[in-house]
């Protein structure tokens, strides 16, 4: 799908707004994952399809700007960003990076986008991103005030060989405060 749908919580089978999350002119599968509230007037979506995330109005819909996550891609271009994570100002985003959508060879990553610039941001000094030892971060990303700790679910290598049988996948521990893993 390329849209987000509007529901009304009392009434849901009829859509109050369908918002597009492609770009103008933009045909390919922006394929929305995640959406992360800011404020009433501010939404940030993942789009798996695509190299950018997408800032959006969601009362209107208006598109209010794009952050360029390609450069955390692998060679096919695309970062394939997943789940979100809001603390505070800054937003976690989990990046598969799966060669060509489907083979999870690479390393998987945490951006940290500070939503008061929309601009990302160093996760510890001199690094601009988190590398998870897991692959294929998929299904969950959740914050636990009481541990102040993130925690997310990977596949590891799920995909490409069709077996979890691999030091890949599994539960991983990251923490906001040093901007590393502490493993799976």
């Amino acid at each position: 799908s390329n849209s987000v749908v509007v529901l009304d919580s009392n009434h849901p089978s009829v859509p109050l707004a369908n918002y597009s999350v492609n770009d103008p002119g933009n045909t390919d599968e922006a394929n929305p994952h995640d959406m992360a509230f800011v404020s009433n007037s501010k939404a940030y979506i993942t789009r798996y399809g695509l190299s950018t995330l997408l800032i959006l109005n969601p009362q209107t819909g208006t598109h209010l700007g794009t952050i360029d996550l390609s450069a955390f891609a692998d060679s096919d271009g695309i970062p394939e960003m997943d789940k979100m994570v809001l603390i505070g100002d800054l937003l976690y985003v989990s990046l598969q990076r799966l060669h060509n959508g489907r083979e999870a060879n690479n390393q998987s990553y945490i951006v940290v986008i500070n939503t008061k610039t929309d601009q990302v941001v160093e996760t510890s000094p001199g690094n601009d991103k988190i590398v998870l030892e897991s692959r294929n971060p998929f299904g969950g990303m959740v914050f636990l005030a009481s541990t102040h700790r993130i925690y997310l679910s990977s596949t590891g290598t799920f995909f490409h060989s069709f077996s979890t049988a691999d030091d890949f996948g599994g539960i991983e521990v990251v923490n906001p405060d040093t901007g590393l893993s502490e493993g799976i």
